[in-house]
């Protein structure tokens, strides 16, 4: 059982297990690797359980190289030409229902480790793997609703997410990004005392995600980002945008003005009807 994770699945009695499928890896390594993924990835929810597990896996290998490449280590476990997907390919997420006197299984997938993730090879390969895992987790780890629990809304924006982590294609993160910020301005906008906070996805984030998945998948599509057009055309909208807001603030600092007037010429005229009143 060395590689292997089992969890009780949060909020039921449904139990959930991950078997690491390697690849090219020492068994001692293998170990060393499940023991500390053991430690820091906890019990959650079907759907977000299977997330976690792939990022949290991804992060301790990174964070490895990273002790490594700064001579922090004993000695480095890895060769200089092992990635993620070269010491193993990811997850055999076997479900179990618990049936009262014992257990049933009832799915068996596989769940991929992140494809956009880069070859870590420099401090710098390091920082921003890093950092847009650690990006991604808080994100993951905060979809739930105030009263910390997951609806239909949030099972959705995580199967949206998983769709995109076990593969390199883009468009479920699209789906996914799409969805979430409606999500995310509705929680704004619904709760007058927000009970939690929830992570807005930052555009150095995608700029990386975009660069990483180019790496992958040999694509183009920082060509797009990076191009002088795209700048200026970005910028353009931000500064369009800066103005509709000042626009709109001055509307209604000058509707204020004038219903502000209104209301005193009409306690003005008032005063002086109940004046004259009284003197007669």
């Amino acid at each position: 059982m060395d590689a292997a994770a089992p969890y009780i699945v949060q909020g039921s009695k449904d139990r959930k297990s991950y078997v690491l499928q390697p690849r090219i890896i020492e068994l001692s390594i293998l170990q060393g690797l499940m023991r500390t993924f053991r430690a820091v990835c906890w019990s959650s929810t079907v759907v977000k359980l299977d997330i976690l597990a792939a990022l949290r896996f991804a992060q301790i290998f990174v964070i490895l190289r990273q002790q490594a490449l700064r001579g922090e280590a004993e000695e480095d476990e890895f060769s200089d030409e092992a990635q993620l997907y070269s010491i193993a390919q990811g997850f055999e997420a076997i479900s179990f229902k618990d049936m009262g006197s014992a257990y049933a299984t009832m799915n068996v997938a596989f769940i991929n480790f992140p494809q956009w993730l880069p070859e870590v090879r420099t401090e710098h390969d390091v920082e921003q793997a890093l950092t847009l895992l650690q990006e991604h987790l808080q994100i993951i780890q905060r979809i739930r609703n105030s009263k910390g629990e997951e609806g239909s809304e949030e099972y959705e924006l995580l199967r949206l997410y998983r769709d995109f982590l076990s593969g390199p294609d883009l468009r479920p993160f699209w789906k996914f990004t799409t969805a979430y910020s409606s999500y995310l301005i509705s929680q704004r906008e619904g709760e007058k005392t927000p009970q939690r906070w929830i992570r807005q996805l930052s555009i150095t984030g995608l700029e990386n995600l975009l660069k990483m998945n180019n790496a992958y998948k040999g694509g183009k599509l920082t060509e797009i980002t990076n191009d002088p057009g795209s700048a200026s055309f970005s910028m353009n909208m931000k500064l369009k945008r800066r103005a509709k807001r000042k626009n709109l603030l001055q509307d209604w600092a000058a509707n204020s003005q004038w219903k502000t007037a209104a209301t005193t010429v009409c306690v003005l005229k008032l005063t002086r009807t109940a004046f004259k009143q009284f003197l007669t």
